[in-house]
């Protein structure tokens, strides 16, 4: 994950985290641990590095340190948004954090004057001489009682509030990130943040092992020439020996096609934060690069013809850009674009920064173009 600086905001103030389906959270794990033995002896295969031996390209995530004042304190962070949508992300973060402080304020007061009522009924039976009567003891139970009471409704109505404003700017963002990211290029778009990936299309893929827990959000179906699409911001975990493990984290794509022979798995290698799928063992090395390993029977070659090649060269992984998997099967292709927090976590007491969704933006551009080489007719 990458670096942050030291958050100023009084832990009071920060939104207590998003409780969904949705594993951001979670640690990561380069694979999961095989807890068998294998029973049969595979041939052996070639050495494989899933990493890129070069440092990938460094995308600029953080604006430039602000100067301190005078009392030492760092300026807030400040970005420039070049488009409307980005900027209608931020406005949206201002309007949901501005509720949220709120919020909090009232909860802290509420709280305040409870404590105030039971500690004054103490101090009042006390020094009225009633502390050991029986009449004392009752009042400063009831009192305690009926405070108890009354923080626990306003606790859930302190609940209630934060939930509906951050479900409305979880909807906002992802509005306007999507009409950023995708512009005119899709049709026909369905679906809400709410709506989650079936787990059946994530393990349709074939790409990690033993996955327990598919969580998602942000599930769409879109048209895009003529595909029917689905992708959703998603988080594969195994059952690891004390917890849930991430296996993946990123945007999930699944593409129909017209492939009916062989099917081929590629793997665009990251840096060490990457989280390269966990069933690569069970294929045969086609050929492996710098940058780059195909997995598959031979024939599967005539799948990478020079247009496909030329796209795959184009995406280039970096400090938002993790990694990517594709597995061409037959009849659909699974795209598993692994992203840094830095976009898949929603920003909540910190300003937006835009540089991971412009990198997005980019890196969606680059896979639909991809897509469309799959689609040309192969080389003779």
């Amino acid at each position: 994950m990458l670096e942050e600086k030291k958050d100023e905001t009084p832990e009071a103030e920060k939104p207590a985290p998003e409780e969904s389906d949705f594993a951001d959270e979670a640690k990561p794990v380069s694979a999961p641990v095989s807890e068998k033995p294998v029973e049969e002896e595979k041939p052996e295969q070639p050495k494989v590095d899933l990493y890129a031996e070069e440092k990938p390209v460094e995308t600029p995530v953080e604006a430039p340190s602000a100067p301190a004042d005078k009392k030492g304190k760092a300026a807030p962070v400040m970005y420039t948004y070049d488009d409307p949508e980005l900027q209608d992300i931020e406005a949206a973060r201002v309007a949901f954090f501005a509720i949220y402080k709120k919020q909090n304020v009232i909860k802290w007061i509420v709280t305040g004057i409870i404590l105030a009522a039971i500690i004054g009924t103490w101090l009042g039976v006390s020094f009225s001489g009633g502390s050991g009567q029986t009449w004392g003891t009752a009042t400063i139970l009831i009192v305690v009682a009926v405070a108890i009471i009354g923080l626990g409704i306003y606790s859930v109505l302190f609940r209630k509030t934060i939930d509906k404003s951050m479900k409305a700017y979880f909807a906002d963002y992802y509005k306007h990130s999507n009409a950023f990211v995708y512009g005119d290029q899709i049709s026909d778009v369905a679906g809400t943040v709410d709506d989650k990936l079936d787990a059946a299309i994530f393990n349709g893929a074939g790409l990690y092992k033993g996955v327990s827990k598919v969580g998602s959000r942000d599930c769409l179906h879109f048209n895009y020439k003529g595909k029917s699409i689905i992708m959703a911001d998603a988080a594969g975990q195994i059952t690891g020996q004390k917890s849930l493990q991430t296996c993946f984290v990123g945007k999930f794509m699944a593409v129909p096609n017209a492939n009916e022979g062989a099917e081929i798995i590629i793997y665009l290698k990251g840096n060490k934060r990457a989280l390269p799928p966990t069933t690569l063992d069970q294929y045969e090395v086609l050929e492996d690069s710098k940058t780059m390993v195909v997995y598959g029977p031979a024939d599967g070659k005539k799948l990478l013809t020079h247009p496909v090649r030329e796209a795959l060269k184009a995406i280039q992984t970096n400090a938002v850009l993790v990694d990517v998997a594709i597995a061409v099967r037959r009849g659909m292709t699974y795209f598993a674009i692994g992203y840094e927090d830095t976009l898949m976590v929603l920003p909540m007491d910190k300003p937006f920064n835009p540089a991971p969704t412009v990198e997005l933006k980019k890196d969606m551009a680059q896979i639909f173009a991809l897509i469309d080489a799959f689609d040309a007719v192969p080389e003779k």
